[in-house]
């Protein structure tokens, strides 16, 4: 019988949940696809720390047979990473139908602790970088975020990745048409929940691209404003990481938040709560930074800005069709705009039932 709380104890969890039958995992993915595609995203990473070769091959066959429908990039979890390279898949490795994506680190800290611990941590860096992947670090709190950002910098493969900020043109057009894996390793930190000014710094110098979630301040704002005993100034500091040179991208991370990017820009740009109490007022964004969180940044944060992530002659031709430009209207608004067609590769794939 359930007698207290479980911490960091899913994977424990999930070995003792029977396996979804074949017949109801393709009617939720089905059901996923039809979701993604109604809320104008085309393209999702499936981070899941636990992703094996076999369930790499369990989504492309998702995909392959038609199932999901937006593009597909997978994280293999970092202590999978021996099996990846001994069936001969690297990263950057894309046949069209799925793509390999960062080495994911589960970082947490419960009990005091972080688990694994910095050294295991750095460890494991230098592990996935041998390996030619780069990392994406699971980190909420200051410490693990400082952690994973220690971790990065201290990896001899750190110089040979790209320093260079996100800007509004495509960064380096020659790299078009580049593999992923002649690029350099551009490492992430998944969340970057907390962070004060020591966590900050470690960031400038490691300059990960960021990949956070902006639903959380309105899903979760006011527990954040009454349970959390830090400054609330350091939560989500999207602002902060701009000015500061370190692109930041945004994910819903789905299931955890709706997968809708207009209400993730609307709470980038407002910063309220699900009850309309401000949080971090001071770290708001323009609509046009909250555009480029989900599009161009995005792109760049799965190292896919010479396909996607904009609308430029040569990229995919992968479009969501709005109902109000997002850039010409007040913050305020923005979660009231709604997607009327979706287009993948050229083809529309979605549209909204006429009233």
């Amino acid at each position: 019988e359930p007698n207290g709380l479980l911490l960091d104890m899913d994977e424990w969890l999930d070995r003792r949940i029977p396996p979804m039958r074949s017949s109801d995992m393709h009617a939720a993915a089905a059901q996923a696809s039809a979701q993604f595609l109604s809320q104008g995203v085309t393209a999702v990473v499936d981070a899941t720390h636990t992703n094996s070769v076999a369930r790499w091959d369990i989504l492309r066959r998702l995909k392959s047979d038609g199932i999901f429908a937006p593009s597909l990039a997978v994280m293999p979890g970092v202590a999978c990473l021996d099996d990846f390279t001994q069936a001969g898949l690297e990263y950057g490795y894309d046949d069209g139908i799925s793509a390999l994506a960062h080495a994911k680190i589960m970082l947490t800290q419960s009990g005091g602790r972080l688990h694994p611990s910095p050294d295991e941590l750095r460890y494991l860096v230098l592990a996935a970088h041998e390996r030619g992947f780069p990392v994406a670090i699971h980190a909420v709190e200051s410490d693990a975020v400082l952690a994973a950002a220690n971790a990065i910098a201290a990896s001899p493969h750190f110089k040979r990745r790209s320093h260079e900020p996100q800007s509004g043109r495509l960064r380096d057009r020659h790299l078009r048409g580049m593999p992923l894996h002649d690029m350099p390793l551009r490492d992430r930190i998944e969340h970057a929940s907390e962070c004060p000014p020591d966590a900050l710094a470690a960031l400038r110098r490691a300059r990960p691209v960021v990949v956070s979630q902006p639903r959380f301040i309105r899903d979760s704002g006011a527990r954040y404003i009454s349970e959390f005993d830090g400054d609330l100034r350091h939560l989500y500091p999207f602002k902060t990481l701009a000015d500061s040179g370190i692109t930041a991208a945004a994910s819903s991370d789905a299931p955890v938040s709706a997968p809708n990017p207009l209400l993730g820009m609307h709470a980038a740009a407002m910063r309220l709560t699900s009850g309309g109490a401000a949080l971090g007022a001071a770290e708001r964004l323009t609509p046009m930074q909250a555009l480029r969180m989900h599009t161009a940044n995005a792109a760049y944060a799965i190292g896919r800005e010479h396909s996607m992530g904009m609308i430029a002659p040569g990229m995919r031709a992968d479009l969501a069709l709005l109902s109000a430009d997002p850039t010409a209207i007040p913050a305020e608004r923005l979660a009231n705009v709604s997607v009327t067609a979706t287009i993948l590769n050229g083809e529309v794939v979605w549209r909204a039932q006429r009233s």
